[in-house]
């Protein structure tokens, strides 16, 4: 494809992407799918730009005055396009028409004063929030989640360890780093040229001795001091990282119990299970269940003041993996958010009956905004006085508040994740 058609596909795709609720990711797939003739630099070309005017969107649209994908695109190729990028626009075939006298006026007069919302192109819906959990470091913090995430590895204990990984990852064409926040964590960095497809698809990962996941989770198991013989409830399990994680620390000895409310999820843990040679985990369907003193659990009642360990990865608004998912951040909606702070509250106070005297809550997650983070622990202490936020052997770069820890990509070079370590009274 020549460069205008790989514009104007870019173009119609970020549309279709502000009219509808799919991730631009799935948007991508779909449409490389149905375009075969599209070749791999073709593909990389058009996804680049189209989350690249993602992560910058809100200042495109401040300059120009107008969210439209066009105008979007202009600014892009404005600010970083070759000096011929006005020659793609000619109105051949598939390719977009011409930059017009008025487009061209507000090119040349953009702003050059921006306020920090646009400038660091996040919804201004949020900026109260996040003030409220970096401070004066707002600014430092939000430029860092405008950079392109790395891809990270855990490796698997239970069947490998860092140096061989690394050493059978590099005989498959993957060159890896070690990362001093985790004994566990390789990266690879985000100008390599490698994709997750290239590591799902190696002998290393398929013998199960490294997983995709993110530093800052890898980061929080390694301090969940959980141990073999435990039992430990993983409430929200979702695709199943943290869980096997988790197994990895206890040995595959004690009773892991994951749960979720998806049968899809739960499903789509088994082959990982497998692969990573965890046998130590019983998988369970939940329902959504809002707890009082007097009502068991339907499903984990049998549970109920034994677990040394409930981690609660709660839904949350995903601000913290805006570096991954960038067009994410303008589909999160106020109402959507006061759905998770429910949902949250709800998790918190089911986990607490799960939890045995002198055991422990861990709550995390992937959120920048404090009312899903230092408020809502704040909310849950106030409600059980039993639970006293416990301090960990954390790197100095975390960033610790009064009740638990912020990882950023400026601090730590992680997503955003937030994390209380909770104890209950003996």
């Amino acid at each position: 494809m020549r460069p205008g058609p790989r514009v104007q596909t870019a173009i119609d795709l970020l549309i279709e992407l502000a009219e509808g609720d799919r991730p631009a990711e799935q948007l991508l797939r779909n449409w490389a799918r149905k375009n075969r003739y599209a070749g791999s630099k073709d593909r990389a070309a058009i996804g680049d730009l189209v989350f690249e005017i993602s992560r910058h969107k809100g200042r495109y649209a401040f300059l120009m005055g107008s969210w439209e994908p066009r105008a979007l695109m202009l600014a892009h190729l404005a600010e970083q396009g070759p000096a011929d990028w006005r020659s793609w626009f000619d109105g051949t075939a598939h390719a977009p028409l011409p930059v017009t006298d008025l487009e061209e006026e507000q090119l040349q007069n953009r702003p050059t004063q921006l306020p920090g919302f646009a400038m660091f192109s996040v919804p201004e819906d949020w900026m109260n929030e996040i003030e409220a959990t970096f401070g004066e470091e707002t600014d430092v913090e939000l430029e860092a989640m405008l950079s392109r995430a790395p891809i990270d590895l855990r490796v698997n204990t239970l069947k490998s360890a860092r140096k061989p990984a690394r050493v059978h990852l590099a005989r498959e064409g993957i060159e890896t780093q070690p990362l001093e926040l985790s004994a566990h964590a390789l990266r690879i960095e985000a100008t390599a040229e490698i994709a997750p497809r290239q590591i799902t698809s190696s002998e290393t990962f398929k013998k199960g001795e490294v997983e995709l996941q993110d530093l800052g989770s890898i980061w929080i198991v390694d301090r969940l001091t959980v141990k073999p013989g435990d039992t430990v409830v993983d409430l929200c399990a979702g695709g199943g990282g943290k869980t096997l994680g988790l197994a990895a620390a206890m040995k595959n000895k004690g009773s892991l119990i994951a749960c979720d409310i998806s049968p899809e999820r739960l499903a789509n843990i088994k082959p990982r299970l497998k692969r990573a040679g965890a046998t130590n985990v019983d998988l369970r369907l939940i329902s959504a269940f809002t707890t009082s003193d007097d009502t068991p659990d339907p499903v984990l009642g049998d549970l109920s003041g034994k677990a040394d360990l409930v981690l609660v990865d709660a839904p949350c608004s995903g601000t913290g993996t805006w570096r991954r998912h960038p067009d994410a951040k303008w589909r999160l909606t106020p109402e959507a958010l006061d759905r998770y702070l429910k949902t949250q509250s709800e998790l918190l106070d089911r986990a607490a009956k799960l939890v045995r005297p002198g055991g422990s809550l861990a709550y995390v997650t992937c959120s920048i905004l404090n009312c899903e983070n230092e408020a809502q622990i704040a909310q849950f202490l106030e409600a059980h006085n039993n639970f006293k936020p416990r301090e960990i052997d954390s790197n100095a770069a975390v960033r610790k508040s009064s009740r638990g820890y912020q990882l950023s990509p400026n601090t730590t070079g992680c997503d955003g994740f937030y994390v209380a370590f909770l104890k209950r009274a003996g």
